[in-house]
């Protein structure tokens, strides 16, 4: 199972530290793009379930999650709180491995996820690294709450006190490739800076830096 955890795009509520040099607008726009471009990852997976954990729970998602994604709440607490309240609701249905990723790296692809499903056969956590020291991704072959104990969310610690926790309780863990989420104007920035080598002028990802590019322009002005 791949589980996105996705909050309503509502400008004011999504991505605040963009807003300042960008409008409450413009910042959810961005995050309804990174939202999209995580979508379209759980969705190029053949065979895996996709779900997306909301977040407020009873916000408006119509015509943000496609139809064929199922919508659970992400309920109240800390984000170690409803990752394991996610990662339980998957494991009490039978699945025997599940992969966590966030709506705010739109660089994931879904070979990622995909590496991450295969990882999980021979481990028992796989970490997607952050550029930030968070991670854009977590999965388990089993339920592990100690992996969401103890960490000091929203700070650079993040991935470092994971993998910490992981081998305290005896779990074997597998890195994949570090990845940037977008928090900050520094990230856009540096997003647009990326290559785009080998890609189609239609590539969602192309279209979504394209978009970022003309934003910043918009921004930096003459």
């Amino acid at each position: 199972m791949a589980i996105v955890f996705a909050r309503a795009p509502v400008p004011g509520e999504v991505k605040t530290r963009l807003i300042g040099p960008l409008s409450a607008v413009q910042a959810a726009t961005v995050y309804r793009g990174c939202l999209d471009l995580a979508l379209t990852a759980l969705q190029g997976l053949a065979g895996v379930r996709n779900v997306a954990a909301v977040t407020p729970d009873d916000g408006d998602f119509d015509g943000v999650i496609p139809g064929d994604v199922r919508i659970i709440p992400q309920g109240a607490g800390d984000l170690g709180r409803r990752l394991a309240r996610a990662a339980d609701w998957a494991f009490s249905r039978g699945f025997d491995r599940v992969v966590m990723v966030g709506s705010d790296c739109p660089m994931l692809e879904a070979s990622d996820i995909r590496l991450a499903l295969d990882a999980l056969e021979q481990h028992d956590v796989v970490i997607g690294p952050a550029v930030d020291g968070g991670y854009y991704l977590i999965g388990l072959s089993k339920p592990a709450p100690a992996v969401f104990s103890g960490i000091d969310w929203s700070t650079e610690r993040v991935a470092p006190q994971t993998v910490s926790a992981a081998a305290r309780a005896g779990l074997s863990v597998e890195m994949l490739r570090v990845l940037r989420d977008l928090d900050d104007v520094a990230d856009l920035r540096a997003t647009v800076a990326e290559p785009d080598a080998g890609l189609r002028r239609d590539d969602p990802w192309l279209r979504f830096r394209t978009g970022l590019a003309a934003l910043l322009r918009e921004i930096d002005g003459p």
